[in-house]
Protein backbone atom coordinates (compact mmCIF):
# COMPACT_ATOMS: atom_id res chain seq x y z
CA UNK A 1 0.00 0.00 0.00
CA UNK A 2 1.40 3.41 -0.95
CA UNK A 3 1.98 6.11 1.65
CA UNK A 4 -0.59 8.38 0.01
CA UNK A 5 -3.21 5.62 0.01
CA UNK A 6 -2.48 4.82 3.67
CA UNK A 7 -2.91 8.44 4.70
CA UNK A 8 -6.11 8.72 2.67
CA UNK A 9 -7.58 5.65 4.35
CA UNK A 10 -6.70 7.09 7.76
CA UNK A 11 -8.49 10.32 6.83
CA UNK A 12 -11.52 8.39 5.62
CA UNK A 13 -11.59 6.18 8.71
CA UNK A 14 -11.47 9.29 10.90
CA UNK A 15 -14.24 10.91 8.89
CA UNK A 16 -16.50 7.89 9.28
CA UNK A 17 -15.74 7.68 12.98
CA UNK A 18 -16.75 11.30 13.38
CA UNK A 19 -19.92 10.90 11.33
CA UNK A 20 -20.92 7.53 12.83
CA UNK A 21 -22.94 6.85 9.72
CA UNK A 22 -23.33 6.03 6.08
CA UNK A 23 -22.41 9.37 4.54
CA UNK A 24 -20.92 9.40 1.07
CA UNK A 25 -17.58 11.19 0.92
CA UNK A 26 -16.07 13.10 -2.02
CA UNK A 27 -12.35 13.76 -1.72
CA UNK A 28 -11.55 14.81 -5.30
CA UNK A 29 -13.30 18.19 -5.64
CA UNK A 30 -13.54 17.69 -9.40
CA UNK A 31 -16.20 15.03 -8.72
CA UNK A 32 -19.76 16.37 -8.71
CA UNK A 33 -23.35 15.13 -8.80
CA UNK A 34 -22.74 11.85 -7.01
CA UNK A 35 -25.93 9.77 -7.17
CA UNK A 36 -26.76 6.38 -5.66
CA UNK A 37 -30.02 4.85 -6.88
CA UNK A 38 -31.73 1.53 -6.28
CA UNK A 39 -33.55 -0.08 -9.22
CA UNK A 40 -33.53 3.29 -11.03
CA UNK A 41 -35.72 4.81 -8.29
CA UNK A 42 -34.14 8.04 -7.02
CA UNK A 43 -36.42 8.19 -3.94
CA UNK A 44 -35.25 4.94 -2.30
CA UNK A 45 -32.53 4.60 0.36
CA UNK A 46 -29.30 2.85 -0.72
CA UNK A 47 -30.36 -0.67 0.27
CA UNK A 48 -30.62 -3.74 -1.96
CA UNK A 49 -31.91 -7.17 -1.00
CA UNK A 50 -29.59 -10.16 -0.97
CA UNK A 51 -30.17 -12.84 -3.64
CA UNK A 52 -32.72 -10.70 -5.47
CA UNK A 53 -32.91 -8.79 -8.74
CA UNK A 54 -32.17 -5.49 -6.95
CA UNK A 55 -29.31 -3.41 -8.27
CA UNK A 56 -27.50 -0.28 -7.18
CA UNK A 57 -26.44 2.36 -9.72
CA UNK A 58 -23.65 4.74 -8.76
CA UNK A 59 -23.00 7.70 -11.04
CA UNK A 60 -21.01 10.93 -10.91
CA UNK A 61 -19.29 13.52 -13.08
CA UNK A 62 -15.64 14.50 -13.13
CA UNK A 63 -15.31 18.07 -14.37
CA UNK A 64 -12.90 17.60 -17.25
CA UNK A 65 -12.77 15.91 -20.64
CA UNK A 66 -9.44 14.35 -19.66
CA UNK A 67 -10.07 10.67 -18.99
CA UNK A 68 -9.02 9.17 -15.67
CA UNK A 69 -8.75 5.43 -15.05
CA UNK A 70 -10.98 5.09 -11.99
CA UNK A 71 -11.25 1.79 -10.11
CA UNK A 72 -13.68 0.53 -7.50
CA UNK A 73 -13.22 -1.76 -4.51
CA UNK A 74 -15.61 -3.05 -1.89
CA UNK A 75 -15.23 -3.62 1.82
CA UNK A 76 -17.71 -5.06 4.29
CA UNK A 77 -18.58 -3.11 7.43
CA UNK A 78 -20.32 -3.66 10.73
CA UNK A 79 -23.41 -1.79 11.90
CA UNK A 80 -21.27 1.17 13.02
CA UNK A 81 -19.55 1.35 9.59
CA UNK A 82 -16.20 0.09 10.84
CA UNK A 83 -14.54 -2.52 8.63
CA UNK A 84 -15.72 -6.00 9.64
CA UNK A 85 -13.57 -9.08 10.22
CA UNK A 86 -14.82 -10.73 7.04
CA UNK A 87 -12.41 -11.50 4.20
CA UNK A 88 -13.13 -10.62 0.59
CA UNK A 89 -13.79 -14.28 -0.18
CA UNK A 90 -16.42 -14.28 2.58
CA UNK A 91 -18.50 -11.35 1.35
CA UNK A 92 -18.04 -11.25 -2.42
CA UNK A 93 -17.46 -13.27 -5.55
CA UNK A 94 -15.26 -11.37 -7.96
CA UNK A 95 -12.41 -8.92 -7.90
CA UNK A 96 -11.63 -5.62 -6.24
CA UNK A 97 -9.76 -2.79 -7.96
CA UNK A 98 -11.91 -3.14 -11.07
CA UNK A 99 -12.00 -0.43 -13.75
CA UNK A 100 -15.16 1.64 -14.21
CA UNK A 101 -15.81 0.91 -17.86
CA UNK A 102 -19.03 2.89 -18.34
CA UNK A 103 -18.12 6.52 -19.01
CA UNK A 104 -19.11 9.23 -21.53
CA UNK A 105 -17.97 12.78 -22.20
CA UNK A 106 -20.45 15.64 -21.93
CA UNK A 107 -21.99 17.03 -25.11
CA UNK A 108 -22.68 20.72 -25.90
CA UNK A 109 -22.20 21.91 -22.32
CA UNK A 110 -20.39 25.00 -21.11
CA UNK A 111 -18.78 22.94 -18.35
CA UNK A 112 -16.83 19.93 -19.61
CA UNK A 113 -17.21 16.67 -17.70
CA UNK A 114 -16.99 12.90 -18.02
CA UNK A 115 -19.97 11.00 -16.66
CA UNK A 116 -19.04 7.74 -14.91
CA UNK A 117 -21.49 5.00 -13.98
CA UNK A 118 -21.37 1.50 -12.49
CA UNK A 119 -23.88 -1.05 -11.25
CA UNK A 120 -23.63 -3.34 -8.22
CA UNK A 121 -23.85 -6.32 -8.36
CA UNK A 122 -22.29 -7.00 -11.77
CA UNK A 123 -20.45 -9.80 -13.56
CA UNK A 124 -17.22 -8.81 -11.81
CA UNK A 125 -18.67 -8.39 -8.31
CA UNK A 126 -21.42 -10.42 -6.63
CA UNK A 127 -22.38 -9.97 -2.97
CA UNK A 128 -22.65 -12.91 -0.57
CA UNK A 129 -23.45 -11.36 2.83
CA UNK A 130 -25.93 -8.87 4.20
CA UNK A 131 -24.84 -5.83 6.17
CA UNK A 132 -23.13 -2.53 5.38
CA UNK A 133 -20.68 -1.93 2.55
CA UNK A 134 -18.37 0.88 1.50
CA UNK A 135 -17.41 1.11 -2.15
CA UNK A 136 -14.19 3.05 -2.61
CA UNK A 137 -13.33 4.70 -5.92
CA UNK A 138 -9.66 5.31 -6.55
CA UNK A 139 -7.42 6.93 -9.15
CA UNK A 140 -5.41 4.10 -10.69
CA UNK A 141 -2.50 6.39 -11.64
CA UNK A 142 -1.64 7.47 -8.09
CA UNK A 143 -3.53 4.88 -6.02
CA UNK A 144 -5.46 7.57 -4.13
CA UNK A 145 -9.07 7.29 -3.05
CA UNK A 146 -11.22 9.98 -4.69
CA UNK A 147 -14.64 9.06 -3.28
CA UNK A 148 -16.44 6.50 -1.14
CA UNK A 149 -20.05 5.38 -1.31
CA UNK A 150 -21.97 3.68 1.49
CA UNK A 151 -24.84 1.24 0.97
CA UNK A 152 -26.46 -1.74 2.68
CA UNK A 153 -27.59 -5.24 1.76
CA UNK A 154 -30.71 -6.66 3.38
CA UNK A 155 -31.37 -10.32 4.18
CA UNK A 156 -34.90 -9.97 5.50
CA UNK A 157 -35.60 -12.33 8.40
CA UNK A 158 -38.07 -10.34 10.50
CA UNK A 159 -41.04 -8.04 10.04
CA UNK A 160 -40.37 -4.49 11.20
CA UNK A 161 -43.05 -1.84 11.66
CA UNK A 162 -43.20 1.65 13.11
CA UNK A 163 -45.52 4.53 13.96
CA UNK A 164 -44.84 8.27 14.07
CA UNK A 165 -46.84 10.77 16.09
CA UNK A 166 -46.69 14.39 17.19
CA UNK A 167 -47.94 13.31 20.62
CA UNK A 168 -44.57 12.80 22.28
CA UNK A 169 -43.49 12.31 25.87
CA UNK A 170 -42.09 15.87 25.99
CA UNK A 171 -44.75 17.85 24.08
CA UNK A 172 -48.04 17.35 22.26
CA UNK A 173 -48.43 18.43 18.63
CA UNK A 174 -45.78 21.11 18.83
CA UNK A 175 -42.16 20.76 17.71
CA UNK A 176 -41.34 17.06 17.86
CA UNK A 177 -42.19 13.65 16.44
CA UNK A 178 -42.02 10.35 18.33
CA UNK A 179 -41.07 7.11 16.58
CA UNK A 180 -42.13 3.75 18.02
CA UNK A 181 -40.73 0.51 16.54
CA UNK A 182 -42.19 -2.99 16.56
CA UNK A 183 -40.34 -6.17 15.56
CA UNK A 184 -41.98 -9.54 14.93
CA UNK A 185 -39.37 -12.30 15.14
CA UNK A 186 -41.63 -15.31 15.75
CA UNK A 187 -40.00 -17.21 12.87
CA UNK A 188 -36.44 -16.09 13.58
CA UNK A 189 -34.41 -16.75 16.71
CA UNK A 190 -32.93 -13.82 18.61
CA UNK A 191 -31.73 -15.22 21.94
CA UNK A 192 -30.66 -11.96 23.59
CA UNK A 193 -32.22 -8.90 21.88
CA UNK A 194 -30.66 -6.53 24.41
CA UNK A 195 -27.16 -7.50 23.30
CA UNK A 196 -27.58 -9.02 19.84
CA UNK A 197 -29.65 -6.32 18.12
CA UNK A 198 -28.44 -2.93 16.89
CA UNK A 199 -30.87 -0.41 15.42
CA UNK A 200 -30.27 2.74 13.40
CA UNK A 201 -33.09 5.25 12.86
CA UNK A 202 -32.71 8.04 10.29
CA UNK A 203 -34.91 11.03 9.48
CA UNK A 204 -34.88 11.84 5.73
CA UNK A 205 -31.56 9.97 5.34
CA UNK A 206 -29.82 12.58 7.49
CA UNK A 207 -26.95 11.28 9.58
CA UNK A 208 -26.36 14.32 11.80
CA UNK A 209 -29.46 13.56 13.90
CA UNK A 210 -29.73 9.79 13.49
CA UNK A 211 -30.29 7.54 16.50
CA UNK A 212 -28.38 4.38 17.47
CA UNK A 213 -27.69 2.33 20.62
CA UNK A 214 -31.35 1.65 21.34
CA UNK A 215 -32.52 -0.84 23.95
CA UNK A 216 -35.94 -2.55 23.77
CA UNK A 217 -38.74 -1.39 26.02
CA UNK A 218 -40.52 -4.78 25.77
CA UNK A 219 -39.51 -8.34 24.84
CA UNK A 220 -41.91 -11.26 24.74
CA UNK A 221 -43.90 -13.76 22.66
CA UNK A 222 -41.92 -13.15 19.50
CA UNK A 223 -42.40 -9.37 19.77
CA UNK A 224 -39.73 -6.75 20.47
CA UNK A 225 -40.79 -3.15 21.04
CA UNK A 226 -38.98 0.18 21.20
CA UNK A 227 -41.80 2.35 22.49
CA UNK A 228 -42.04 5.70 24.31
CA UNK A 229 -38.26 6.11 24.29
CA UNK A 230 -36.89 9.60 24.80
CA UNK A 231 -34.07 8.83 22.36
CA UNK A 232 -36.63 8.25 19.57
CA UNK A 233 -37.98 11.80 19.74
CA UNK A 234 -36.91 13.89 16.74
CA UNK A 235 -37.21 17.60 16.15
CA UNK A 236 -39.81 17.74 13.41
CA UNK A 237 -38.19 20.39 11.22
CA UNK A 238 -40.12 21.75 8.24
CA UNK A 239 -40.73 20.80 4.62
CA UNK A 240 -37.68 21.11 2.39
CA UNK A 241 -37.30 24.17 0.19
CA UNK A 242 -37.18 23.41 -3.53
CA UNK A 243 -35.93 24.80 -6.80
CA UNK A 244 -35.83 23.61 -10.41
CA UNK A 245 -33.44 24.57 -13.22
CA UNK A 246 -34.50 22.34 -16.09
CA UNK A 247 -33.22 24.46 -18.96
CA UNK A 248 -31.11 27.54 -19.59
CA UNK A 249 -33.90 29.89 -20.67
CA UNK A 250 -36.80 29.60 -18.21
CA UNK A 251 -36.49 30.34 -14.49
CA UNK A 252 -38.69 27.75 -12.81
CA UNK A 253 -39.71 26.90 -9.26
CA UNK A 254 -37.67 28.82 -6.72
CA UNK A 255 -35.44 30.50 -9.34
CA UNK A 256 -35.69 34.27 -9.79
CA UNK A 257 -33.43 34.57 -12.83
CA UNK A 258 -30.94 32.72 -15.03
CA UNK A 259 -28.16 34.42 -16.96
CA UNK A 260 -24.94 33.53 -18.74
CA UNK A 261 -21.81 35.31 -17.59
CA UNK A 262 -18.78 33.81 -19.26
CA UNK A 263 -17.83 31.06 -18.55
CA UNK A 264 -20.86 29.91 -16.48
CA UNK A 265 -24.61 30.00 -16.38
CA UNK A 266 -25.84 31.55 -13.12
CA UNK A 267 -29.16 30.72 -11.43
CA UNK A 268 -30.20 33.13 -8.68
CA UNK A 269 -32.75 31.74 -6.24
CA UNK A 270 -35.42 33.90 -4.65
CA UNK A 271 -34.24 35.50 -1.43
CA UNK A 272 -35.68 33.62 1.54
CA UNK A 273 -35.75 34.02 5.28
CA UNK A 274 -36.50 32.00 8.40
CA UNK A 275 -39.72 29.99 8.20
CA UNK A 276 -42.32 31.47 10.54
CA UNK A 277 -44.88 28.66 10.28
CA UNK A 278 -45.61 25.33 8.67
CA UNK A 279 -46.66 25.31 5.02
CA UNK A 280 -47.38 21.98 3.36
CA UNK A 281 -45.38 21.24 0.22
CA UNK A 282 -44.93 18.09 -1.85
CA UNK A 283 -41.18 17.81 -1.39
CA UNK A 284 -38.92 14.76 -1.74
CA UNK A 285 -37.36 14.97 1.73
CA UNK A 286 -33.97 16.22 0.63
CA UNK A 287 -33.46 14.33 -2.65
CA UNK A 288 -32.27 15.71 -5.98
CA UNK A 289 -32.84 14.57 -9.56
CA UNK A 290 -30.67 15.45 -12.57
CA UNK A 291 -32.68 16.68 -15.56
CA UNK A 292 -32.70 19.05 -18.54
CA UNK A 293 -36.05 19.00 -20.34
CA UNK A 294 -34.57 20.18 -23.65
CA UNK A 295 -32.10 17.32 -24.20
CA UNK A 296 -32.20 13.61 -24.93
CA UNK A 297 -29.76 12.38 -22.27
CA UNK A 298 -29.49 14.50 -19.13
CA UNK A 299 -26.61 12.38 -17.84
CA UNK A 300 -24.28 13.83 -20.49
CA UNK A 301 -26.17 16.84 -21.89
CA UNK A 302 -27.37 18.63 -18.74
CA UNK A 303 -25.16 21.62 -18.00
CA UNK A 304 -23.78 23.03 -14.77
CA UNK A 305 -24.85 26.35 -13.27
CA UNK A 306 -23.59 28.42 -10.39
CA UNK A 307 -26.55 28.56 -8.03
CA UNK A 308 -26.82 31.63 -5.80
CA UNK A 309 -28.45 30.87 -2.43
CA UNK A 310 -29.68 33.95 -0.51
CA UNK A 311 -30.97 33.86 3.07
CA UNK A 312 -32.21 37.09 4.66
CA UNK A 313 -31.49 37.17 8.37
CA UNK A 314 -29.92 39.07 11.19
CA UNK A 315 -26.38 37.98 11.87
CA UNK A 316 -26.34 34.88 14.07
CA UNK A 317 -23.46 35.24 16.50
CA UNK A 318 -21.44 32.08 17.31
CA UNK A 319 -23.50 30.13 14.77
CA UNK A 320 -22.89 29.22 11.14
CA UNK A 321 -25.58 28.54 8.52
CA UNK A 322 -25.14 25.59 6.15
CA UNK A 323 -27.05 24.45 3.09
CA UNK A 324 -28.12 20.84 3.49
CA UNK A 325 -29.65 18.21 1.21
CA UNK A 326 -28.73 14.97 -0.48
CA UNK A 327 -26.47 16.90 -2.87
CA UNK A 328 -24.28 18.02 0.06
CA UNK A 329 -23.71 14.41 1.23
CA UNK A 330 -24.52 15.65 4.74
CA UNK A 331 -21.20 17.52 4.72
CA UNK A 332 -20.99 20.55 6.99
CA UNK A 333 -17.86 21.88 5.33
CA UNK A 334 -16.87 25.28 3.98
CA UNK A 335 -18.18 24.19 0.59
CA UNK A 336 -21.73 24.55 1.94
CA UNK A 337 -21.26 27.20 4.67
CA UNK A 338 -22.88 30.56 3.94
CA UNK A 339 -21.12 33.92 4.29
CA UNK A 340 -22.82 36.93 5.87
CA UNK A 341 -23.01 40.09 3.76
CA UNK A 342 -23.28 42.94 6.28
CA UNK A 343 -24.09 45.54 3.64
CA UNK A 344 -27.30 43.78 2.57
CA UNK A 345 -28.03 41.90 5.79
CA UNK A 346 -28.08 38.56 4.00
CA UNK A 347 -26.34 35.18 4.05
CA UNK A 348 -24.92 34.13 0.66
CA UNK A 349 -23.47 31.02 -0.90
CA UNK A 350 -22.68 30.07 -4.52
CA UNK A 351 -22.55 26.37 -5.44
CA UNK A 352 -21.88 24.76 -8.82
CA UNK A 353 -24.73 22.31 -9.48
CA UNK A 354 -25.90 20.24 -12.42
CA UNK A 355 -29.31 21.04 -13.91
CA UNK A 356 -32.22 19.34 -12.24
CA UNK A 357 -34.64 19.44 -9.31
CA UNK A 358 -33.28 20.01 -5.82
CA UNK A 359 -34.53 19.85 -2.23
CA UNK A 360 -32.58 21.74 0.42
CA UNK A 361 -32.83 23.39 3.82
CA UNK A 362 -30.83 25.80 5.93
CA UNK A 363 -29.33 24.37 9.13
CA UNK A 364 -27.19 25.94 11.83
CA UNK A 365 -24.10 24.64 13.58
CA UNK A 366 -21.87 26.34 16.13
CA UNK A 367 -18.10 26.10 15.48
CA UNK A 368 -16.56 23.22 17.41
CA UNK A 369 -19.96 21.75 18.26
CA UNK A 370 -21.63 18.66 16.82
CA UNK A 371 -25.26 19.72 17.26
CA UNK A 372 -27.09 20.62 14.06
CA UNK A 373 -30.32 22.62 14.35
CA UNK A 374 -33.20 23.82 12.18
CA UNK A 375 -34.77 25.95 14.92
CA UNK A 376 -33.49 29.39 13.82
CA UNK A 377 -33.91 28.81 10.09
CA UNK A 378 -36.65 26.31 9.28
CA UNK A 379 -38.51 25.96 12.58
CA UNK A 380 -39.96 22.72 13.96
CA UNK A 381 -43.58 21.75 13.27
CA UNK A 382 -45.15 18.44 14.19
CA UNK A 383 -47.15 18.36 10.91
CA UNK A 384 -43.99 18.07 8.79
CA UNK A 385 -43.88 15.07 6.47
CA UNK A 386 -40.65 13.27 7.26
CA UNK A 387 -39.52 9.84 6.13
CA UNK A 388 -37.99 7.65 8.84
CA UNK A 389 -35.87 4.63 7.90
CA UNK A 390 -35.16 1.93 10.48
CA UNK A 391 -32.26 -0.52 10.02
CA UNK A 392 -32.22 -3.65 12.23
CA UNK A 393 -28.88 -5.45 12.57
CA UNK A 394 -28.31 -8.78 14.28
CA UNK A 395 -25.09 -10.35 15.49
CA UNK A 396 -25.73 -13.69 17.22
CA UNK A 397 -23.30 -14.64 19.96
CA UNK A 398 -20.05 -15.89 18.45
CA UNK A 399 -20.66 -14.45 14.95
CA UNK A 400 -18.12 -12.19 13.20
CA UNK A 401 -20.32 -9.55 11.59
CA UNK A 402 -23.61 -7.64 11.83
CA UNK A 403 -26.35 -8.96 9.54
CA UNK A 404 -28.99 -6.54 8.28
CA UNK A 405 -32.16 -8.56 8.92
CA UNK A 406 -34.88 -5.89 8.90
CA UNK A 407 -35.74 -2.58 7.27
CA UNK A 408 -38.72 -0.27 7.60
CA UNK A 409 -39.64 3.08 6.04
CA UNK A 410 -42.51 5.17 7.34
CA UNK A 411 -43.71 8.69 6.63
CA UNK A 412 -45.06 11.12 9.19
CA UNK A 413 -47.32 14.13 8.92
CA UNK A 414 -50.46 14.65 6.89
Amino acid sequence: MSGKRYIMELVMATSFAMLHAQDNIIIDKMIKSLKVEVNNDWTLPPVIELNSNDFLTISFDRLTHEYKDLRYSLRHCNANWETSDMLEIDYMDGFNNTEIEDYETSVNTTVDYIHYSLTIPNENMMLKLSGNYILEISDYDNDETVSSIAFSVLDKQINTGATVTGNTIIDTNKEHQQVDIFINNQDYTIRDPQRELKLTVMQNSRTDNMVTDLKPSFIGNGIIEYKNLHSLIFKAGNEYRRFEMLNENDPMMGVEKIGYYDPYYHATLYTEGPAMNYIYDQDQNGKFFISNNNVYDSATEADYMIVHFLFKSEYLYDTDIYINGEFTNNSFSDEFKMRYNKEYGIYEKNILLKQGMYNYMYLTKSPGQETISSTDTEGNFYETQNTYTIYVYHRPFGERYDRLIGLCRISSGM
